[in-house]
């Protein structure tokens, strides 16, 4: 996994892992799935395919945490990193433009995950 991504150490502790699978949905119909990695109130990361995904683009967001409920968004992709992936993946982060009651959503998953962390 990049070490960069947590290089900020404020970064690291507001983040926590996730597993399952995130479903994009891209301007056309195009569907993609990808396997989630960590989440916070305001982004994702996650394992997709290399070549799908682009910097900048915008694409609607739908996963679902066990125990904890799911979130649906429009997400803008803002890094794409290939470093220290396995081939034909990469690793994308996204942030997430969120209504008021889709932030709640939000904020509920991602307590939820952290009290599991705790635990």
């Amino acid at each position: 996994m990049p070490h960069l991504i947590y290089s900020r150490v404020s970064r690291g502790a507001k983040r926590v892992r996730l597993e399952g699978a995130i479903t994009l949905r891209k301007a056309g119909g195009v569907e993609i799935v990808g396997q989630l990695y960590d989440f916070s109130p305001t982004g994702i990361s996650f394992f997709a395919p290399q070549n799908v995904l682009r910097v900048g683009e915008n694409i609607l967001a739908e996963f679902t945490v066990d125990g904890c409920g799911g979130c649906e968004a429009i997400v803008n992709v803002v890094r794409i990193s290939t470093s220290g992936i396995p081939h034909g993946r990469c690793l994308v982060g996204v942030k997430m433009s969120l209504t008021r009651d889709q932030k709640i959503r939000a904020e509920q998953i991602y307590l939820c995950k952290k009290a599991d962390e705790i635990r």
